[in-house]
């Protein structure tokens, strides 16, 4: 493994500082003598359980556009009546407060994100 201070990033190009980079053997397996690589991680790790989350989230907006399944996601209905009790329901609040409407997903988004911010904060 290099030391960061070994090598430069420029755009999406790495250079060797001091020295040229090994001899690449590429007709080889990674892992034998005369083969090397570069690991590099794009972002941050997500957190463990989001994967879950995210899952649940993407089977909705799949059912959201099948006519044939059952979407847990909020529609355009505003209010409905069931045995003499109306419900009113405006999803554009739920929307506006990047929020999802499912509640394991919103759940979590509040406890990662309890100001509701849309983006990162930045310095200037």
């Amino acid at each position: 493994m290099l030391s960061p201070t070994v090598y430069a990033l420029e755009g999406n190009a790495l250079y060797r500082r001091g020295a040229d980079w090994p001899r690449q053997d590429l007709g080889r397996p990674l892992g034998e003598s005369g083969t090397w690589s570069v690991t590099y991680t794009r972002g941050i790790a997500v957190p463990a359980g989001v994967d879950r989350l995210v899952g649940m989230l993407a089977v909705e907006f799949i059912a959201a556009c099948d006519d044939d399944m059952t979407c847990r996601l909020p529609r355009t209905m505003v209010s409905t009546t069931q045995r003499g009790v109306t419900h009113v329901f405006d999803p554009s609040k739920i929307l506006a407060a990047g929020k999802t409407g499912l509640p394991e997903v919103d759940l979590w988004l509040s406890a990662v994100n309890p100001h509701h911010l849309m983006a990162a904060p930045s310095v200037i």
